[in-house]
């Protein structure tokens, strides 16, 4: 695909870039036939959803994701050209997600030992089409710059069937947030089974959409990414159950 300098130019300004028709429809397709079944089957209860993680290891139907060359293309041109994949990959099903930064080091905004940045991007691939609504994703652009509150306007991203979001994972965002009552459940439910069933449940009388989406990772090969790398194993551990990575 055909990229330019001003969009380049923009991606590292707000920290994100909607990069339309990446993907065909019929590999969106491919995706969620694949994630829906597998979730079905194997699916960890996650914030009033279902989520797989690490899943390029447990879903092999869709691990041809990272290495397609239009996925490539972008992370190569977008974020440089020698990069590694950050051992970070989640399919979600219906889940709730509020304001958030992907990243989890000491001081992801200061350079390495090495002397290197933090450099770890994400592309997002949802798996149904929002140009119409719900909103897929908000971000608040530039915040991938500083921790504090930069008080930016909220942009709303509705991404079309094949188009993916390609971000920096300091940048401040959210999905679908719960609500009031999801909150409450989420606190006193014995278990995040029986929390996500009463809120799908919810979804399914409410006729609201079922939504999934892809998400992965790569970054710059250097100190503060092998951080990063580290502690997201360490935190996909914890959050599946599992004991070896």
């Amino acid at each position: 695909m055909a990229y330019t300098e001003s969009q380049k130019a923009q991606f590292e300004t707000d920290g994100y870039i909607v990069l339309p028709g990446l993907l065909t429809a019929e590999e969106i397709t491919r995706l969620r036939e694949a994630s829906k079944a597998h979730l079905h089957a194997h699916a960890v209860f996650v914030d009033g959803g279902t989520t797989q993680m690490d899943a390029f290891n447990h879903v092999p139907e869709v691990r041809w994701l990272p290495t397609h060359p239009k996925v490539l293309e972008a992370f190569h041109y977008f974020c440089g050209d020698q990069l590694e994949y950050c051992h970070h990959s989640d399919i979600h099903m219906n889940k709730f997600t509020g304001w958030h930064r992907d990243n989890h080091g000491k001081n992801d905004w200061a350079p390495g030992a090495d002397g290197q940045p933090f450099a770890v991007y994400k592309m997002a691939a949802y798996l149904q089409d929002h140009s119409r609504g719900p909103t897929a994703l908000y971000v608040v652009p530039g915040s991938h710059r500083t921790n504090a509150d930069t008080g930016a306007p909220v942009a709303e991203l509705r991404p079309a069937i094949g188009d993916v979001v390609l971000f920096d994972i300091r940048i401040k965002h959210k999905g679908e947030e719960n609500s009031l009552f999801g909150k409450i459940l989420k606190r006193i439910s014995p278990s995040r089974a029986l929390t996500t069933r009463i809120l799908q449940g919810m979804r399914s009388m409410q006729g609201a959409p079922e939504k999934m989406s892809v998400f992965f990772t790569y970054g710059l090969p250097n100190e503060r990414t092998r951080e990063h790398v580290d502690l997201t194993i360490e935190r996909q551990l914890r959050q599946s159950g599992e004991q070896k990575y």
